[in-house]
């Protein structure tokens, strides 16, 4: 302001009087900072014991079942608790099958897009969907709706809960395929026991009596006349047709099993093949009258030896079920832009509790009718995975006068290549 000589100090003292001015000016501004950072220290050390409380409130929550439904209740609890959260749901699925809500608790979200990173705010109200993933593969959708403002900290912590979450989920889901897969072979053991046991006496009964009848007449043919000659060598020829049946499924079986089946897809007319079928096995069925009614029908996309097996194993099943001197019906007719064949007896019928079951391998149904009768559950097996290699499908229902209805329908010869994983090829 002066001459600052004026105030009897020299030029140095000034100095010395300013430099020490900068010194207490930084060292305050260090103090704030040293402040300032303390502060915020503190804070995220809160900040981390409160999500490391909230982990080990959650972890041991998802730890205490497998099954999703006894611990969502708690998690989306504690979730709500913490955050302040008015909504938490929980779903599962793929795009083409669409969403399945495995838990719900609170107000229903907005519909949002979902993101695999929160973002640094979500105000009151708002809706949020983080997508749980593991190895890359979307595993469920968490939905939350915020009942307060959510900052960077807060969204954080949730994103690292969702991992227990989708850990939890995955668990679950591994849980349930093999719960599944040990119920499937459980089911499996039953039916092969039960397939062996039924094939053994399918086997042996024929063959056992094809052995006897032949003992008999070549140790003892001079002493039967012609016609007792006659009958036994019929009943030798039936067992044999029973052998034969048999045989012909467990071959079957087999090559479907192993995938040794090739269905090679052309244009086939239906009418002229099944007729062709039915004038051929119309001798082996001497008890029964097969009717044929064959309409106008275009051709259809099929494997030739494929669908003749089809026909035989619908007459055969046909014939063995439904009692003798009844009549059995064969029609063909346009259905759907392709063809449709019905083959229809009148026997006793097939429940409504057992049509699902019917096509499955080994299951042969229940009633009088069954336990008369002779086979091991394969014969329609083999017809329905056929039906579905030439991509048609086969049902069952109650025919007109009473009796099974069996129905297969065929797709137009036009539609071959759209036919999923065989497009005019063989496929296996």
């Amino acid at each position: 302001a002066g001459d600052p000589s004026s105030l009897g100090l020299s030029a140095t003292t000034i100095g010395l009087l300013a430099g020490g001015l900068v010194l207490a000016l930084g060292a305050a501004a260090t103090r704030m900072w040293m402040r300032r950072r303390l502060r915020q220290q503190e804070v995220d050390t809160r900040r981390a014991a409160r999500q490391v409380a909230l982990i080990r409130e959650v972890a041991p929550l998802l730890q205490q079942s497998l099954d999703l439904a006894d611990v969502l209740p708690a998690v989306a609890v504690q979730l709500s608790d913490h955050f302040g959260l008015t909504g938490v749901r929980l779903s599962a699925g793929s795009t083409s099958a669409g969403q399945v809500e495995l838990f719900a608790l609170g107000d229903a979200p907005r519909p949002t897009v979902p993101v695999l990173t929160p973002p640094d705010r979500l105000a009151a109200g708002e809706s949020l969907t983080l997508a749980l993933q593991r190895a890359g593969r979307s595993v469920a959708l968490l939905h939350v709706v915020a009942g307060r403002t959510l900052g960077e900290s807060d969204l954080q912590s949730l994103r690292t809960i969702t991992e227990l979450v989708t850990a939890a989920v995955v668990n679950a889901s591994l849980f349930a395929s093999q719960q599944e897969a040990v119920a499937r072979l459980r089911e499996l053991d039953v039916l092969k026991t039960v397939f062996l046991s039924t094939a053994s006496h399918e086997l042996r009964t024929p063959a056992t009596a094809i052995g006897g009848f032949a003992t008999l007449l070549t140790a003892s043919w001079d002493r039967f006349d012609d016609e007792r000659r006659r009958e036994f060598a019929d009943r030798i020829a039936a067992n044999a047709r029973s052998l034969n049946a048999v045989v012909q499924d467990l071959l079957d079986f087999s090559l479907l099993d192993r995938g040794g089946v090739s269905v090679v897809l052309e244009a086939v007319a239906a009418g002229p093949l099944v007729t062709g079928v039915v004038e051929r096995l119309g001798p082996a069925l001497p008890d029964h009258t097969v009717e044929l009614s064959v309409g106008d029908a275009p051709e259809v996309a099929a494997d030739v030896n494929a669908l003749e097996r089809v026909v035989t194993n619908l007459l055969t099943n046909a014939a063995k079920f439904s009692p003798a001197g009844s009549t059995i019906s064969v029609a063909v007719q346009s259905r759907g832009g392709g063809a449709e064949i019905t083959v229809s007896d009148q026997g006793p019928g097939v429940p409504i509790e057992e049509r699902a079951r019917v096509f499955t391998r080994f299951y042969r149904g229940s009633g009088d009718a069954v336990t008369r009768t002779r086979g091991v559950g394969i014969g329609l097996s083999v017809v329905a995975e056929l039906v579905e290699r030439m991509g048609g499908n086969v049902a069952i229902d109650d025919a007109p006068g009473g009796g099974a209805r069996f129905r297969v329908s065929l797709v137009p010869a036009a539609t071959m290549a759209e036919i999923p994983e065989v497009r005019g090829a063989t496929t296996t």
